[in-house]
């Protein structure tokens, strides 16, 4: 690491499964974003929904299951409607997360996972997902893109779709609850609940690594709607959507080549 250190000028990435150890031997050498701090909270399912908590914001109910016995004890402890089994780490687009409705589901769930770290959340009944994608400069400045309203499709996302349905007040609190945690991480996505009562959860959801890169999944007839309404600023989106098409393709054509 200290020596991949010293063929760099700063030192960056792009997801949170990185080994937070590593970040923070790296920072020793040269200057590393996001921190190895940072990244330690927002890989940790039940260590980012304490830090959230602990910056007065709103989480849905959650325990800690670090066991069939405590996945029981948490689920009774949230005492209302079913549940989510989610392990601390790693688990993505619906992977290592379970729906339960009773405490023997959530014990059956724990031991499915392989007896991993887990956390358990109370269901949230929310309307939409809406995202917020800032960052924050070492000056302390912070950008924020309007909040996108997300669509998903078999647990995976599928389109991004500005603008969403937040309201102007609510967009601009969603802003608010992202640069509360940024100004505590650093650089961060923020995803928020949009629930029916209009009550925003704020959940930390994962680190970006490019400021306020947005890839926008487009489909054609969203594009198409897009252009209709909006036909200046839809171009820019379709444009940007492109060339993040045009990254994926690179790097892909870069991988076969080091694997060859």
């Amino acid at each position: 690491l200290a020596t991949f250190a010293d063929c760099c000028d700063v030192v960056t990435y792009e997801f949170e499964n990185v080994p937070a150890e590593a970040a923070a031997i790296l920072s020793e050498h040269k200057p590393t974003n996001p921190g190895a701090g940072a990244l330690a909270v927002a890989q940790d399912r039940l260590a980012e929904k304490g830090f959230v908590r602990g910056l007065g914001l709103a989480t849905a109910p959650f325990a800690d299951a670090g066991s069939a016995e405590t996945a029981r004890a948490g689920f009774a402890a949230l005492a209302h409607g079913p549940a989510v089994l989610k392990t601390r780490r790693l688990g993505y687009d619906g992977k290592g997360q379970a729906l339960v409705r009773t405490a023997d589901e959530a014990a059956a769930a724990f031991e499915r996972f392989g007896g991993a770290p887990a956390i358990i959340e109370g269901f949230v009944n929310f309307a939409f997902e809406a995202s917020v994608v800032g960052a924050r400069a070492t000056d302390g400045s912070f950008a924020a893109s309007d909040p996108p309203e997300n669509i998903h499709e078999h647990h995976i996302l599928r389109r991004s779709i500005v603008p969403g349905r937040l309201d102007r007040a609510q967009a601009d609190a969603a802003k608010a609850i992202a640069k509360r945690i940024a100004d505590a991480l650093g650089l961060a996505v923020d995803e928020l609940d949009g629930k029916a009562e209009r009550r925003l959860l704020g959940d930390l959801a994962e680190l970006a690594a490019e400021p306020l890169l947005a890839a926008l999944r487009l489909d054609p007839g969203s594009a198409a709607d897009l252009a209709g309404r909006h036909p200046g600023w839809s171009r820019a989106l379709v444009a940007l959507h492109r060339a993040w098409l045009d990254r994926g393709r690179a790097v892909n054509a870069l991988t076969d080549r080091l694997h060859q």
